[in-house]
């Protein structure tokens, strides 16, 4: 038999413990909760210090030295961290939330748009060029695992298949009351609903960050190479806009391809054809124009990833900032 080691074992495992040591200064809730449940316990019901730490998985010095205040009640070791707890949890839920809805981020997604945020609003942070690596990601699941994790998404046709009609009545319910509480529940030509179609080929799944519950799964939605996207949007008056159109680059030259189509039709070209954040805020544009001009409406679409863009919510608040009330909301499964 080979030598017994002491501690984590293989070169992951001392990693993973040097990197939390490094940048996981912020306590778990799960730590937090039995903190809380030790100190009443040796507070309120009598008991010592070191039968509390043991009956909560603490150690005694760890669990002495917040009791007498030698120590913040929940500081840890490590630099300051880059973004505030509420920060972290507020991405945590909306990463979660993103995944349930089928457009789980993949970790260099997340990274890319971390990137940006730090970039854009100037922050002093330890990452080179700006951009947090694997190290503060790792760090970030633990402290976030009441909410996220690693998952592998699910096909979104069995998804479809578990949807019930309980579930179905539920968001109905809900959608009424957010109309009546806009009062916007007889006017449904400001009711508005807009999603696109196109042609594309299969993709492999693959792991992204979903919700840490195992019983919240995370859809899969198939995605290919090229595609042509076409975004319609009607109201519940039975009224239409006129088309939109995302074709894959290059722009031709000897022809314009909304010949022939309806009037107002208006067309944006990407690499691949598919919606991005930047043509998803020319079609606001289209919207804005097209929509009438009685405000506040209602615009429905999903939580495809280039519809919940930051950017995109500024300039519709730039435009008149209460003139777009949007409801991403996709039946829940």
């Amino acid at each position: 038999m080979g030598p017994k080691h002491k501690g984590p074992g293989t070169p992951t495992q001392k990693k993973a413990k040097t990197i939390l040591k490094k940048y996981g200064r912020r306590m778990t809730p799960d730590k937090r909760q039995r903190l809380r449940k030790a100190l009443f316990s040796v507070s309120k019901e009598g008991k010592s210090l070191r039968k509390a730490a043991e009956e909560n998985s603490l150690t005694y010095s760890f669990l002495y030295r917040r009791y007498s205040g030698k120590v913040d009640l929940f500081k840890c070791k490590g630099p300051n961290s880059v973004f505030t707890e509420a920060e972290e949890e507020k991405m945590a839920e909306w990463l979660s939330e993103m995944a349930q809805r089928g457009l789980g981020l993949k970790p260099c997604e997340f990274l890319d748009f971390l990137e940006d945020v730090v970039k854009r609003e100037k922050r002093k942070t330890p990452f080179k060029s700006g951009r947090p690596g694997k190290k503060w990601y790792y760090a970030f699941l633990n402290r976030n695992k009441h909410i996220i994790s690693s998952r592998t998404e699910t096909d979104l046709e069995l998804k479809r298949s578990k949807v019930t009609k309980q579930k179905t009545d539920e968001w109905y319910n809900r959608f009424k009351d957010f109309l009546i509480d806009k009062e916007l529940i007889n006017l449904p030509g400001r009711i508005w609903n807009a999603d696109e179609v196109g042609f594309n080929m299969g993709a492999n799944k693959s792991k992204v960050i979903g919700p840490a519950r195992r019983d919240l799964a995370v859809p899969h939605i198939t995605s290919g190479k090229q595609r042509l996207t076409v975004m319609f949007c009607g109201n519940a008056a039975g009224q239409m806009l006129p088309p939109y159109f995302v074709y894959p680059e290059p722009k031709p030259r000897g022809y314009n391809p909304l010949s022939g189509a309806l009037e107002g039709a208006d067309i944006a070209y990407t690499q691949k054809g598919w919606m991005n954040n930047i043509t998803f805020g020319k079609f606001i544009d289209h919207f804005d124009k097209f929509a009438g001009p009685e405000r506040p409406i209602v615009l429905l679409f999903d939580s495809v990833s280039s519809h919940i863009d930051p950017d995109i919510f500024l300039s519709a608040k730039a435009k008149k900032a209460s003139s777009y009330i949007g409801l991403c909301q996709m039946l829940p499964t």
